[in-house]
């Protein structure tokens, strides 16, 4: 993931004890063009319900829109209820499904 892009990944700290990171690839090729695309958003349980997550998806959306990125996806489990929440919470609308898989997109501009 840090190869496919290695200016979309980041890591947050708690003293030197890695708790949440997230990986996008900011120029993600798609049929209809480029666009950001969230390969992993990871909190750990305890310091999930921090905002964590809310403020690495800000970070991801502000690298994507940086690189001139109109849109952003990701894909999502569709028994993620908790996850499933905080992206619509940010924004994102569900554009589709394949399998388990529910596909999620945002306007970021």
């Amino acid at each position: 993931m840090w190869k496919g892009d290695p200016n979309g990944f980041w890591v947050v700290f708690w003293a030197d004890q890695i708790v949440a990171f997230i990986g996008v690839h900011g120029s993600w090729l798609e049929k209809n063009g480029r666009i950001g695309e969230i390969h992993e958003l990871v909190v750990c349980p305890e310091y999930q319900g921090k905002g964590l997550a809310t403020a690495l998806l800000e970070k991801a959306f502000s690298y994507c829109v940086s690189l001139g990125r109109r849109k952003i996806g990701l894909w999502v489990g569709e028994k993620n209820q908790p996850a499933i929440r905080l992206y619509l919470k940010a924004g994102f609308v569900r554009t589709g499904q394949w399998g388990k898989w529910i596909r999620m997109k945002k306007e970021v501009i």
